[in-house]
């Protein structure tokens, strides 16, 4: 009922009664407009409004007409001068549009009208924010304005278009005063204006979209773990593991022993028979469960596919869906306060625990003192151990990164690729 019959006739209501208010405003900024831009201080322009039928935008102008030798505008950036900028950061270049929402080409609230070569650019979903008229601002102006992607703000357009409501309006209205005096999201992070939109790669996610649905990554590895469950009885060959706890416990209790001698030499006997025999019995444990983890890694890359399904609500994803949601899952998982803990422990236990274990045996030790310089030797020693057992040089020797619990989406990643591969080689 709102967004059928009352909002055209508060749109119109209110235009009117701004237009009649703001007119002195409207006028001193005509004169300054004609001052500072050199001109014609009004900006006009063919946009697509509601059921993309063109009309004509009129703005302030924010920046004016300079050109190069070539005869060529010059970038955006040059061209926004500081008068410019001032109407942008207040939105005052926007009140003419009060004219167009009169005559009813748009609405107080409402998706942005863009530009028409943006049309068919769309995709199916996008074309949706054309379901209602344009507006002088919303729900993407109110919360990020140029600083959103344009996937983000198309998606917040097509929400807005099917939840229209008084409340709503009236909360963006709200949002957008905030945004306003806050001077949040004026540019984009690359550019003085918005980058033009050049169309929505197939398969690119909508990061706001699955936020809003409350999809977030923990809420992925909670379904991902519970099908790794539903999946786990089907695995019918057991990794055999008792073997090679007790080899890490000897190995570890060697380098332990080593440390407790309280002398460079033993210490480092104990890295390298630490890292010799890490080497050994991960190359030993590959050879003897490779069967046992080929069955793992095609369990989590089935648990994957079929918890993406359910996250996106959507089935037989294309490659590219598949690959942008991974990208979206990577990103914000480094993003965890619990990943970035667990990254800094990783880095400085082997270091933080060796010297506890060195220190220790030299208190109890009564006979040798402390030497300042002989524990920084060792605390460079035990340092080299830590750096060798974080490289990527030392896990691709060993291989055991195929047979650790990888990030969530990594076997998923290289699976897809190597389908892709296999399918354009069979074409």
């Amino acid at each position: 009922m709102y967004a059928k019959f009352f909002k055209r006739l508060i749109d119109f209501i209110l235009a009117l009664v701004g237009i009649v208010v703001l007119s002195p405003l409207l006028l001193i900024l005509i004169i300054l407009g004609a001052i500072f831009m050199g001109g014609n201080p009004f900006f006009t322009q063919e946009r697509p409004g509601l059921h993309e039928r063109v009309f004509k935008l009129v703005k302030f102008r924010t920046m004016d007409n300079r050109r190069d030798a070539n005869g060529d505008l010059l970038p955006d950036e040059v061209r926004l001068n500081k008068y410019g900028r001032f109407l942008r950061a207040s939105s005052l270049d926007e009140l003419p549009e009060l004219f167009n929402i009169l005559v009813g080409d748009m609405a107080i609230i409402g998706p942005r009208p863009l530009l028409v070569r943006y049309l068919p650019r769309y995709n199916e979903e996008q074309r949706h924010r054309h379901d209602v008229r344009p507006g002088l601002t919303g729900y993407a102006q109110a919360h990020g304005r140029n600083s959103v992607s344009w996937e983000d703000k198309f998606a917040m357009d097509v929400w807005y278009a099917r939840n229209i409501s008084f409340p709503m309006d009236c909360q963006i209205i709200v949002d957008t005063v905030k945004a306003v005096l806050k001077r949040d999201g004026i540019s984009s992070e690359t550019s003085a204006t918005m980058e033009e939109f050049m169309g929505t790669p197939e398969g690119v996610v909508s990061e706001w979209s699955l936020l809003r649905l409350g999809h977030t990554v923990p809420i992925f590895n909670m379904i991902y773990v519970d099908k790794q469950r539903q999946l786990l009885n089907e695995s019918e060959i057991v990794r055999k593991s008792t073997w090679i706890f007790w080899a890490y416990g000897i190995l570890i209790s060697i380098y332990v022993a080593c440390l407790l001698l309280g002398n460079i030499v033993g210490i480092i006997v104990g890295i390298f028979t630490l890292l010799i025999g890490l080497y050994i019995a991960c190359k030993i444990d590959l050879h003897i469960n490779r069967d046992a983890y080929e069955v793992g890694r095609k369990r989590r890359i089935t648990a994957v596919e079929k918890t993406i399904q359910e996250f996106l609500g959507k089935e037989n994803l294309t490659f590219e869906e598949n690959l942008a949601f991974i990208e979206w899952y990577d990103i914000n998982f480094e993003k965890l306060l619990p990943k970035k803990i667990v990254d800094t422990i990783s880095k400085v236990y082997v270091i933080v625990v060796s010297f506890i274990i060195y220190m220790v045996s030299k208190l109890i030790d009564a006979s040798n003192s402390i030497d300042v310089k002989h524990g920084l030797i060792v605390l460079i020693l035990v340092f080299v151990l830590q750096k060798m057992a974080d490289s990527s040089y030392l896990n691709n020797i060993i291989k055991y990164k195929n047979s650790c619990h990888r990030a969530v989406t990594g076997d998923y990643k290289e699976y897809l690729i190597e389908e892709k591969l296999n399918l354009n080689r069979d074409v």
